[in-house]
């Protein structure tokens, strides 16, 4: 993908991770990634004190632990039905979408020690707001959990670039994400991989159909206070500053975003400073079961958390005002 610096004023979704744009097949993606390990599942074994003062392992029933194959480092604990899909397996898939559609590969990463590995791609044909050079890319993001807190999922990640920003949410009963198929077969890859591409060639064609409507609903000054009021409230009671500190900086954004977008002043470039906001300056805590860096952590609320959350919250606001 060609790529204007001037446009990406923020941190690319896959800057967290190894860049495979170069590389041919997902296997020398996850080897460039360091990702071409297995996983172990195995028996939890805890350490019981008995009635007698002695310490002695003893298996606990119905929990396993998954372990990484190359250096033994603990992924999670899951419970007997969780099946751990080898990485190599699981990204497959990326190279049935290669050959099926043209998907160009883009990085992997991980999360922690490998509790989530992800791989992300490119599909040719990017959308345009209302045929301007508004320009959203359509990734796919594969993503593997090996602590049993995700399914295999596949994920449909359009990209703005301008702003650098991820536009993830919902489009009515259409879902920006889908469980894959596990499946170490080729022939299976490609099966699942023609499921992938019906379902978000229909997600991309709702999706540009919103944003173009998005591009027609003007709002002033009393309907963004409408939608920040319905986003960002004040609290009744209690400290403010947070609050209010995110509504300054939205206000900030907003204005900005109405001096570069080509649709200024509508629901568009509204929504735009949002998923900006979100990407870029929005706080995020992380669960106390989660390991990684902050921009690994920060990745992850991006794609599936409280960032991606909050643009939800401020679409269904945005519509609400028609």
């Amino acid at each position: 993908m060609a790529t204007n610096n001037a446009s990406y004023n923020g941190v690319l979704p896959w800057a967290y991770g190894t860049n495979v744009e170069q590389l041919q097949t997902s296997k020398e993606a996850a080897e460039a990634g360091g990702l071409a390990w297995g996983v172990i599942k195995q028996p939890l074994v805890a350490m019981v004190t008995k009635t007698d003062g002695v310490t002695v392992p003893q298996v606990v029933a119905g929990k396993f632990t998954t372990r990484r194959d190359d250096d033994d480092r603990i992924l999670g604990i899951v419970g007997k039905n969780f099946r751990a899909v080898p990485n190599l397996e699981a990204m497959g898939l990326m190279d049935a979408l290669a050959q099926e559609a043209g998907a160009i590969f883009k990085s992997v990463g991980h999360i922690g020690d490998g509790e989530r590995v992800w791989m992300m791609a490119q599909l040719p044909n990017s959308l345009r707001v209302k045929g301007s050079e508004d320009i959203i890319d359509k990734m796919l993001l594969l993503s593997n959990a090996h602590d049993g807190s995700k399914s295999l999922v596949m994920g449909f990640t359009p990209f703005r670039r301008m702003g650098a920003s991820v536009m993830n949410v919902a489009v009515g009963r259409l879902h920006d994400k889908l469980s894959i198929r596990h499946t170490a077969k080729f022939d299976e890859h490609v099966k699942e991989a023609r499921r992938v591409l019906k379902l978000q060639e229909d997600y991309f064609e709702h999706l540009g159909m919103l944003f173009d409507g998005l591009a027609d609903v003007a709002i002033d000054n009393k309907k963004f206070n409408q939608v920040l009021d319905a986003v960002i409230p004040l609290p009744t009671e209690g400290r403010t500053e947070k609050a209010e500190g995110a509504r300054e900086r939205l206000e900030q954004l907003w204005a900005k975003e109405n001096e570069t977008n080509p649709f200024a002043n509508t629901g568009w470039s509204l929504f735009s400073a949002f998923s900006n906001y979100g990407d870029h300056h929005k706080s995020f805590k992380s669960r106390k079961d989660e390991n990684g860096s902050k921009e690994q952590l920060r990745f992850l609320s991006i794609m599936e958390g409280s960032a991606q959350d909050l643009k939800n919250d401020a679409l269904s606001a945005i519509l609400d005002l028609k």
